[in-house]
This record gives structure tokens, sequence and C-alpha cells, in this order.
């Protein structure tokens, strides 16, 4: 015969004044579960059955907040409704990635779609992506710096006490050539380059202010003149 909630005794005890045996009062409304329940370590802290009654709660509320994952063969619509719980958006335009590079975020929005990333995980990583290239650029525009200045130092070796006239006359010519090559070269730093400098200043001296040399040997007042041209 099947135990009853309530009836159950245990012993043949009989009930007491209060409608309990003295038996079934030691553990209390755990009484009224079958036999294979009454001391399961999960009802031992539970005194009342309104104890029993709030966990029951709580862990229903649990497994419905709770986000399952999805199984191999589970259906678009469960995969939608597991993303969606992970904080996925349902497009990769709805990321709020905002980096200084236009192309870099469309690209990344795309790719954080694809491998489900929740928008917190993507704005952080993004950003994240933002500082480490923005450090790499920085070390590599120190490293460059550096390698100009020890060329630049070899060069002044190289000319030596005329290091700073030399100097001068390159960047005379750069004004005299115009802003089609002075404007690009002082916008890429490149006229701070050594190599640059010793260039400028060889044309320097090809050129005084008074002549130019033509190609068929004759010279044109023109402000400029070649000193030394070769095979002429």
């Amino acid at each position: 015969m099947p135990e009853d909630i309530g009836t159950a005794t245990e012993g043949g005890a009989q009930p007491n004044e209060g409608g309990t045996t003295g038996t079934n009062q030691s553990i209390g409304w755990r009484a009224g579960l079958p036999e294979s329940l009454r001391n399961h370590e999960a009802f031992q802290a539970m005194g009342k059955v309104g104890d029993l009654g709030k966990a029951y709660l709580d862990q229903s509320d649990k497994l419905q907040r709770a986000v399952m994952i999805p199984g191999e063969n589970a259906p678009p619509e469960e995969r939608k409704a597991f993303l969606q719980k992970l904080g996925v958006p349902e497009r990769p335009e709805d990321y709020e990635i905002s980096t200084e590079d236009a192309s870099f975020n469309d690209h990344f929005r795309k790719a954080a779609h694809e491998q489900g990333l929740s928008k917190e995980q993507a704005k952080a990583l993004a950003s994240t992506i933002e500082t480490l290239a923005k450090s790499q650029v920085q070390q590599a525009e120190v490293a460059q710096k550096q390698q100009r200045t020890q060329e630049r130092e070899k060069l002044r070796q190289e000319w030596g006490a005329s290091a700073d006239a030399n100097e001068a006359a390159a960047r005379r010519f750069l004004l005299i050539a115009g802003e089609d090559l002075s404007q690009p070269l002082a916008e890429s730093g490149m006229v701070e380059d050594p190599r640059v400098l010793r260039g400028l200043h060889k044309l320097s001296k090809m050129i005084s202010e008074d002549h130019l040399v033509t190609g068929s040997g004759s010279q044109q007042q023109s402000g400029w003149r070649f000193d030394a041209t070769p095979g002429m």
C-alpha cells in the first residue's frame, strides 16, 4: 500500500495530542515523504514545509533564467534564443563599436557576430585591439626616430665642421624647390631623414642663385646655376 502524506507512521507509534506520533515529530514534515526520500540530504536543512516551497520557487526561477546550451541538432530557433540570452545582438550593425578606424569597425562587427560575442565582449575586445594597435604604432615611431637620430649623427660626423652649413643649404634648396616637394616631405617627416638631407645638400651644391646651365651647355639668367654637371 503506498504511503500517503500525513498518514505515514513508523514502528506503529501512536499519535499524541498534537496529532503526530513521537517518531514523526522528530522528522517533522518529512514524515509524509516516501521512505526513499525522507532522509535525503537535500531536505535535511528544511525544517518546515514552507522551506520546501520556497526552495522549489527559487529553483524554478533559476531554471527560467538559466542559459541552456543547445544540442548539436538543436533547431535554429533554440540557437537564436540561446545567443540572445548571452547578449548577442541580432545584427552585426547593433554592436556599439566606435574605434577611430571605420573600416576596422565594419569588419570587427561582422566577425564578432559570427563568433557569437555579446555586445559587452565585443566592445571590450575592440577597445583592447585599438589600444594595442596604437601602442605598436607609437613603439614603431619611437624606434624610427631613434634610428634617424643615429643616422643623422653619422651624417654630421661625415660632414664634420660643415655640418650646420650643409644642413642649412639643404633646407634652403627645399624652400627654392617649392611646396610640391617641400610640403610632402614635411608632412611625412622625411625632411628629417638623413638620406633626404644628404640628397638635398648635393642638389644645393649643383645650384647657385645666378644662372641655370641648360642641357645644351648654354647659360640662361634664371636665378639658379649648376656649378657642375657631369658630361658638360
